[in-house]
């Protein structure tokens, strides 16, 4: 009988060997292809979102695409929205406007308003892709809704005094600094939720939303923190989003276990 600690050492010999590797390879490089539906699967890591959407598989679309209907089917306040409202409420209390964007069809701002009274000259603005944003106005006119408003363009809010993402910005080529400078005004807070940020170099990785091939930027702390504090801004928090991570197969250091998110203000 051999020994346990022998028989895991040899597997895991054999499983890292050249050869078998590549099998490995080739086996996920399929099942990442056909997957439909969300599994949270990505891989390879890149230097640019051009590098990436080249090696996308022609089984999808290539882009930032979700299932609209069972996103919003499934959306809930999770845990790490409550320091999101912890930051936000005295704001929205008080009056504000806020650009929320990436936020779909106003999934946190129908969340929020549960947990927060809105001040009837508070105004939430968010930025999405034209499809998104016509199917959030139709929304927003079939739900009481008089905070809300949609545009396409983040510039075309107008001066904000909070900016607001979740999820989002890693899918985004633009350097999330670079499109705060392209608004009128610099906002005098940012908060950012569900987001990749690690020890490791800034890389991108293509994720598999289920309806599309996507890259996805995976964020050194120290570089993006950095980019805003550039602007002005000062960090005032950080949170774990324990139940959002990425694991990228055979690139093990490049993984991030737990997304983060930022709240940071303008000194």
């Amino acid at each position: 009988m051999f020994p346990i600690g022998l028989l895991k050492a040899v597997a895991s010999t054999v499983r890292d060997h050249e050869p078998v590797v590549g099998v490995r390879r080739r086996l996920y490089d399929r099942r990442f292809a056909r997957t439909s539906g969300w599994h949270n699967l990505a891989r390879g890591l890149y230097g640019s979102f051009a590098e990436a959407r080249g090696d996308a598989p022609a089984t999808m679309p290539v882009g930032y695409v979700l299932d609209d209907d069972a996103y919003a089917r499934h959306a809930t306040i999770e845990a790490h929205d409550y320091p999101a409202l912890f930051w936000l409420r005295a704001a929205l209390e008080s009056g504000c406007t806020l650009l929320d964007f990436g936020g779909h069809v106003g999934l946190q701002y129908y969340l929020y308003r549960d947990y927060v009274a809105l001040a009837p000259t508070t105004r939430w603005i968010v930025a999405e892709q034209p499809a998104v944003v016509a199917r959030g106005r139709a929304l927003a006119q079939r739900r009481d809704a008089p905070h809300l408003a949609f545009v396409e363009d983040p510039a075309a809010a107008g001066p904000v005094d909070v900016v607001m993402t979740a999820g989002c910005i890693q899918s985004v080529e633009e350097p999330f600094a670079h499109l705060l400078g392209r608004l009128p005004v610099l906002p005098r807070a940012v908060l950012i939720n569900k987001l990749p940020l690690y020890d490791q170099p800034t890389r991108v990785t293509l994720q598999n939303t289920g309806c599309s091939f996507t890259p996805c930027t995976l964020f050194n702390a120290d570089a993006f923190v950095g980019s805003l504090t550039a602007l002005g801004y000062r960090l005032r928090d950080r949170w774990q989003c324990l139940d959002r991570s990425i694991d990228i197969p055979f690139y093990p250091a490049y993984g991030v276990p737990t997304y983060s998110g930022l709240y940071l203000e303008r000194a």
